[in-house]
């Protein structure tokens, strides 16, 4: 009984794509972009269907981003945490073509990272 109840409340959960996620410790998964903001005018842009990305952080320190389907990054990471919610990424290294020191914060389902003065927020779905 107590499983048919959880079962019907899943079918109808309007926001299908929540995932729980409050520390920085959870953040293995998969991310789907939903909107970058800030700039000089602070635009904010959203995905499309000509125009989405998403991000996996997997859980032995593996980065990938995809930017319409095609892998735009593939590196590794690792978070420097303030605390549990605060920190720095940092993608790539010494032996990576690429090295970045990126601000992100984490609320509930969603990540913030900053880059530059713009900021990118995804939520989790996998």
């Amino acid at each position: 009984m107590l499983f048919s109840v959880v079962l019907l409340s899943g079918c109808t959960d309007k926001n299908k794509d929540f995932i729980p996620v409050r520390s920085l410790d959870q953040i293995a998964g998969i991310w789907k972009w939903e909107s970058t903001c800030g700039g000089l005018i602070l635009n904010c842009s959203y995905p499309s269907e000509l125009n989405h990305s998403a991000l996996v952080f997997t859980s032995n320190g593996e980065y990938v981003e995809y930017f319409n389907d095609t892998i735009s990054i593939q590196t590794v990471y690792s978070i420097e945490k303030t605390d549990d919610t605060h920190g720095t990424l940092i993608l790539g290294g010494s032996y990576h073509n690429l090295y970045y020191s990126l601000p992100i914060s984490i609320d509930n389902n969603y990540i913030g990272i900053n880059w530059g003065e713009m900021q990118k927020s995804y939520i989790r779905i996998k």
